[in-house]
């Protein structure tokens, strides 16, 4: 009987703190902090970012690299991470998947084995943020990775309200986060987004797409990382990674885009065509050769060289000879 007033004493003052008020708070008459990245250019320090793309992409090998990175405070390429404390929520995998999967990570950048925190999902997000934000609190989280965004919400990734509720949450925790998920269906190359809710790309501040090519039989991959939505600021420019896969270790390394195989699709079409007039014979070529070399169609190829006049130039032809066209501006701007 003596735990009654107890029980009841704790329900109440649950209930209190609930009901309490969230204070407001004036605005507009400071100068803010300029926006700051927990890992430079991908993630924000203290908000949420989407990384969409199809299966097979690559998504989680990429969120294992940005852990090791964050974790260790390291940097590669233009990846630049401000070292911090990390957890992993994992719906998809097991925890000595993922660690396996880490170690190899480090093996391969020649880096200290990362400290991270690992967290096995099972129930959805929202149901199960107390227990999570208990992990976060005691553990002083300041990053958390979510893989992936479908088991995160019950399935519901098309559910409006579950995907907001799912936000809500993941707000309630206070620190920065990154959200895995797929792509959405029937949709063309330069138009692709998360699958599901408009609030997958709404509700982040930052999105991006994970575009993976890989031949069969292959220990290599190649990844694109490509901007396509951001609160503030612009859009970062597309990054380029390699990786090697080995049974001790997976090493990474930054690339152009233009340089690693089956990638040529998500690079922009001026770039595209650039890359493959510079490596015609002679640094030029028709229209119809530069349409070839980049698989777009001559209308295309035409419409993109009249409206970019600074960066082709036009070697008239003779006798005959149809007009050829070079690069005479490798600014990409």
């Amino acid at each position: 009987d003596h735990w009654e007033p107890l029980i009841e004493m704790l329900c109440y003052l649950t209930a209190q703190e609930f009901r309490k008020p969230t204070e407001s708070e004036t605005v507009g008459l400071y100068e803010s902090p300029p926006r700051d990245f927990r890992l430079l250019p991908l993630l924000a320090m203290s908000e949420p970012s989407v990384f969409f793309g199809e299966g097979g992409a690559g998504k989680t090998e990429l969120m294992a690299l940005l852990c090791c990175l964050i974790a260790n405070g390291g940097l590669l390429g233009s990846l630049v991470a401000v070292q911090g404390p990390v957890m992993y929520i994992d719906y998809e995998t097991d925890r000595d998947t993922f660690n396996r999967r880490l170690r190899r990570l480090a093996r391969g950048l020649n880096i200290p084995y990362p400290s991270i925190e690992y967290y096995r999902g099972g129930l959805p997000f929202a149901r199960d943020i107390a227990s999570i934000k208990a992990n976060v609190l005691n553990k002083r989280i300041d990053y958390v990775f979510i893989d992936s965004a479908s088991l995160a919400v019950g399935g519901q990734l098309e559910n409006t309200e579950a995907v907001g509720q799912f936000f809500s949450a993941i707000r309630q925790l206070g620190i920065g986060s990154t959200i895995v998920t797929h792509t959405a269906k029937n949709r063309e190359v330069g138009s692709r987004t998360a699958f599901g809710s408009v609030y997958w790309t709404n509700l982040a501040r930052s999105v991006w797409e994970v575009i993976g090519s890989q031949e069969e039989g292959s220990n290599q991959l190649s990844m694109a990382i490509k901007h396509t939505k951001v609160n503030e600021q612009g859009k970062m420019p597309r990054i380029g990674l390699r990786f090697v896969f080995n049974e001790e270790q997976t090493m990474v390394s930054e690339h152009r885009i233009s340089d690693l195989p089956g990638l040529e699709s998500s690079m922009p079409t001026k770039q595209r065509m650039i890359d493959a007039t510079m490596g015609l014979e002679g640094g030029a070529g028709t229209m119809a050769e530069i349409a070839e070399a980049t698989g777009l169609s001559k209308a295309t190829v035409q419409k993109t060289i009249q409206r970019n006049p600074n960066t082709w130039v036009r070697l008239a032809g003779t006798n005959g000879v149809l007009s050829r066209y070079g690069v005479r501006n490798l600014d990409m701007a």
